[in-house]
C-alpha cells in the first residue's frame, strides 16, 4: 500500500500537483517508515518551497540509513548551495556523477551550480558529458538549449533542438521550443516552418494547427491566420478546436457577425453536444458584448438545461444578474462555479464582487483573500481589492491600489474602470471626464467607454456632447440596446419625443431583428400617447423572440395600464406558453388577477406558484 501511494506521488509531483504530491508521499513515509524514497522526495518539495530546514533533515535521514543514495546526496547538494556553501556542494555532486554517470538530476543540479557562478563552460562540459551517458536524456539537452541560447550561441541551441526532435518526433514541446528559437533571431519562415513540420508530424493533433494559427496572427497578419483556419475547417470539420479560434480570432478583431457564424456553424455540426454547449455559451458571451442580454439569457438556458453545472454558462449567467442588479444570485452561480475551480482568478474576483454588490463586504473580503494569497501581482485582484477598499470609503487606499496596478500596466481597462467609478463616487467629474477620455484614447473601438462618456455627459447636461458619445457607441456595436436607450433619454430630455421615436426606427431599419429596439419603441410611443403604435411595437418584440419574459411582461404592463386586463392575462399566458418554468410570468400573472379585481384566480395562481417552488 506504501508503494501505491509513492507512485502516486511521483505522478503527482510529475503533474505538478505538489500539494497531492506531498500527501501520498507523507502517506506512504507514515505506512513504511522504511520508505527511504518518500523521505527524499519530501525533503524535495521541502526545498522547493522554502522550507530549508524540513529539507535538511529529510537528506540527512535518509544518508544516514543510505550514505550513497543519489537523491539524498543531490537534495544535500541543493540545500548547501542555498546555504552559501557551495565548495561542498559541488564536491557532493562531482564525486555522484563520476559514481553515477547517469544520475541527470544530479549533473543538471551541478551544470545549473555552476551556471550561477558564472562557469558558463564548465557547465557546458557537465551538460555534454552527461548527455553522452545518457543521449535520450531531454532534460539534459533543455538544460544545455537555454545555457546556450542565454549566451546567444543559437547555432548551437538549434542544433539540440534537432537533436531533440529526432529523437522523439512525436513530442511537440521540442518542435515548439525550435520555432520560438527561429522567432527570437528573428527568422519566421524557418519559425513557420517548424510549425508547419509539426503539424505534417501528427496531423490530427488539433494543438499543432492553433499553434500556427496563433504565430500567424501574431508574428505575420491576422487575414493570415483566418486564412489557415478557414481552409483547414474546410478540410477537418469536426475540429471544433479550431472553429472556436476562428470566433476567437473573429472577436478580438471586432468581426462579432463572423464570430457568430463560427459558433452557429459549431451548434449545426454538433446539435446537443458538450462542443454545441459550449458554442451556445460562447453566442451568449457574444450577445452580452453587442448589448442584447435578453438573447443571451435564452442561449444560456438552453446550455443548463442540458448541463446544469456547465461552469461557462453559470459564469455568464451570474455575470448578468450582476449587471442588472441582482448580486443574490450572481453569488449563488458564481459559488457553483467556485466549487469546481477553486482557483481560478476570474471566478473568486466575481464571486468577492458579487458579495461586495451584495453589502457583504466581509465575505467579498474573505473571498479576495484567497486570491491575493494565491496571486498577489495579478492585476485583477489589485483591482478588486481597490472596489473593496472603496467600498468602505477607503479612497485613498482604492486610489493607490489602481495606481500600482496602472504603473506596470497604464492601458489597464479595468483599472481605468475603477479609477473612474472611485472618481464618480467623489463627485470629481473632471477626473472622471479625463479617465474615461484615456479609457477612450487606449480602447478607440470599445463601444463600452463611449457608453460611459454619454452617460456622464447626459448627467452634466451636456447634451450634444452626450448624443455625440452614445452615437460613437452605436458606430462600434450596432443596435446595442444602452447606447440607443442613452439618446432616446437625451432627446427626451430635450422635449423631443418625435426625434428620440426616429432615431429607434432608424437603428430598426439595420437591424429589423433587433426586438430590443423594438420594446424600446413601445416604451417611447406609449409615452407619445401614440397607442395603436405602441401596442404593435410591443407585439413585434415577443413575436421577434418569444423566449423572452421581459417583452411579456412589458406588453401586459401597457395593456393593463389601457385598462385591458383580458389582453395583460393573454400577453402573460402566451408568455408562459413559451416559458412554462418561469416564476417571474407566473408571479405577473397573479398580480394581473388581484390587480383586475379576480381574487379567486390571483390566490389560486399564487398557491400553485408557492406549490412549485416553496
Amino acid at each position: 500500500v506504501a508503494d501505491a501511494y509513492y507512485v502516486a506521488g511521483l505522478i503527482e509531483e510529475k503533474q505538478k500537483e505538489w500539494q497531492k504530491a506531498y500527501g501520498n508521499y507523507l502517506r506512504a513515509s507514515e505506512l513504511d517508515p522504511g520508505n527511504q524514497q518518500a523521505k527524499v522526495r519530501l525533503g524535495r518539495l521541502y526545498y522547493f518551497g522554502g522550507d530549508m530546514a524540513k529539507a535538511e533533515a529529510s537528506a540527512v535521514e535518509v544518508l544516514a540509513k543510505l550514505p550513497n543514495d543519489p537523491a539524498a546526496l543531490t537534495l544535500k547538494a541543493a540545500v548547501l548551495t542555498r546555504k552559501g556553501e557551495t565548495k561542498a556542494a559541488t564536491d557532493i555532486l562531482t564525486a555522484l556523477i563520476a559514481r553515477e554517470p547517469k544520475y541527470i538530476d544530479a549533473v543538471a543540479s551541478l551544470a545549473g551550480l555552476l551556471t550561477g557562478q558564472g562557469d558558463r563552460s564548465g557547465a557546458e562540459a557537465v551538460l555534454v558529458k552527461g548527455i553522452a551517458a545518457s543521449p535520450k536524456e531531454a532534460e539534459l539537452r533543455l538544460a544545455l538549449i537555454s545555457l546556450y541560447a542565454t549566451g546567444s550561441d543559437l547555432p548551437k541551441a538549434e542544433q539540440q533542438y534537432v537533436e531533440l526532435i529526432r529523437l522523439d518526433p512525436a513530442e511537440l514541446q521540442h518542435r515548439v521550443g525550435l520555432a520560438r528559437l527561429y522567432a527570437a533571431q528573428p527568422d519566421l519562415a524557418m519559425a513557420e516552418s517548424t510549425l508547419r513540420d509539426a503539424i505534417q508530424a501528427n496531423p490530427e493533433d488539433d494543438q499543432r494547427y492553433l499553434l500556427l494559427a496563433d504565430f500567424l496572427a501574431s508574428r505575420k497578419t491576422v487575414a493570415d491566420a483566418e486564412q489557415f483556419l478557414v481552409k483547414t475547417i474546410e478540410s477537418r470539420p469536426k475540429a471544433y478546436a479550431l472553429q472556436f479560434s476562428l470566433a476567437t480570432l473573429y472577436r478580438n478583431t471586432g468581426k462579432l457577425d463572423d464570430a457568430e457564424k463560427a459558433c452557429r456553424a459549431v451548434v449545426a455540426s454538433d446539435k446537443l453536444g458538450p462542443q454545441a454547449l459550449r458554442a451556445r455559451s460562447e453566442l451568449a458571451d457574444l450577445r452580452m458584448r453587442r448589448g442584447r442580454p435578453d438573447e443571451a439569457s435564452v442561449l444560456i438556458a438552453e446550455v443548463l438545461k442540458e448541463n446544469p453545472r456547465d461552469n461557462q454558462a453559470l459564469m455568464l449567467r451570474g455575470q448578468m444578474a450582476l449587471d442588472r442588479g441582482d448580486p443574490l444570485n450572481a453569488v449563488t452561480d458564481f459559488r457553483s462555479v467556485f466549487k469546481d475551480q477553486p482557483n481560478s482568478v476570474p471566478v473568486i474576483t466575481q464571486l468577492a464582487r458579487a458579495h461586495l454588490a451584495n453589502s457583504e463586504p466581509e465575505l467579498a473580503k474573505e473571498t479576495l483573500a484567497k486570491a491575493v494569497a494565491l496571486y498577489p501581482n495579478e492585476p485583477e485582484v489589485r483591482v478588486l481589492m481597490a472596489e473593496l477598499k472603496a467600498a468602505t470609503s477607503d479612497y485613498a487606499g482604492a486610489s493607490d491600489e489602481l495606481a500600482n496596478v496602472l504603473k506596470r500596466d497604464p492601458k489597464n481597462f479595468h483599472a481605468l474602470n475603477a479609477k473612474a467609478d472611485i472618481e464618480a463616487a467623489q463627485r470629481k467629474w473632471k477626473a472622471v471626464e479625463e479617465t474615461l477620455t484615456a479609457l477612450k484614447k487606449a480602447y478607440p473601438e470599445d463601444a463600452r467607454v463611449y457608453q460611459r462618456l454619454g452617460y456622464l455627459y447626459f448627467a452634466q447636461k451636456r447634451p450634444d456632447q452626450a448624443i455625440s458619445a452614445y452615437e460613437a457607441a452605436l458606430t462600434r456595436v450596432p443596435g446595442a440596446i444602452e447606447p440607443l436607450t442613452g439618446l432616446a433619454n437625451v432627446y427626451l430630455a430635450q422635449q423631443k419625443p418625435q426625434v428620440a421615436i426616429d432615431r429607434v426606427e432608424k437603428a430598426l431599419k439595420g437591424s429589423p431583428e433587433n426586438f430590443l429596439a423594438y420594446a424600446l419603441l413601445g416604451r417611447l410611443e406609449a409615452a407619445a400617447k401614440h397607442n395603436d403604435k405602441a401596442e404593435a411595437a410591443f407585439r413585434k418584440a415577443v413575436a421577434l423572440n418569444p423566449r423572452v419574459a421581459g417583452t411579456h411582461v412589458e406588453l401586459s404592463n401597457y395593456l393593463l395600464a389601457r385598462a385591458d386586463a383580458a389582453g395583460a392575462e393573454r400577453a402573460l399566458k402566451d408568455g408562459l406558453a413559451a416559458l412554462p418554468d418561469d416564476a417571474g410570468l407566473s408571479f405577473r400573472l397573479a398580480e394581473t388577477y388581484r390587480i383586475s379585481g379576480q381574487v379567486d384566480k390571483s390566490i389560486t395562481a399564487y398557491e400553485a406558484l408557492v406549490n412549485r417552488d416553496p
